[in-house]
């Protein structure tokens, strides 16, 4: 690991290597608290591509209204 960031070498799953032990467990524990099924909603069309554009009409309207 001494190229890292630079280099990615493949360490193999039964690899005795202490560092790369302790590196697979805490790799693990992070993913272990990650959910990806309670992740961020999008109500959007499905594409994603429009949701600034909402926010800005609706930001828009919004001190478009407190003008009046």
């Amino acid at each position: 690991m001494s190229d890292a960031p630079f280099a990615e070498m493949l360490v193999p799953a039964d690899s005795k290597d202490a560092s790369a032990l302790a590196a697979r467990k805490r790799l693990q524990a992070v993913l272990d608290t990650l959910n990806p099924a309670a992740g961020v909603l999008d109500d959007g069309d499905g594409t994603g591509r429009h949701a600034n554009r909402r926010n800005k009409q609706g930001a828009a309207k919004s001190a478009g209204s407190s003008d009046e």
